[in-house]
């Protein structure tokens, strides 16, 4: 495992918004050591189904609009 004293920021998890932060962080030039304890994005970020959708994007409602006219 990797040293985290050697980082300025450790993140304690890899899912969505951990990994977000570090990608964000380092490429602010931040040393960021991201742990997890399993799989990358598996956990709650690879099963929620609660977390993202495109329903209330400009497609989304696009879709919506268009629906009923399909066949």
């Amino acid at each position: 495992m990797p040293d985290p004293k050697g980082a300025a920021v450790v993140i304690i998890g890899g899912g969505v918004t951990g990994l977000s932060a570090g990608w964000w962080l380092a490429r602010s030039g931040v040393d960021v050591l991201i742990l997890e304890k399993g799989i990358v994005g598996w956990e709650a970020s690879g099963r929620n189904g609660g977390g993202a959708t495109h329903v209330y994007s400009p497609f989304g409602l696009e879709e919506q609009r268009l629906w009923p006219q399909m066949d």
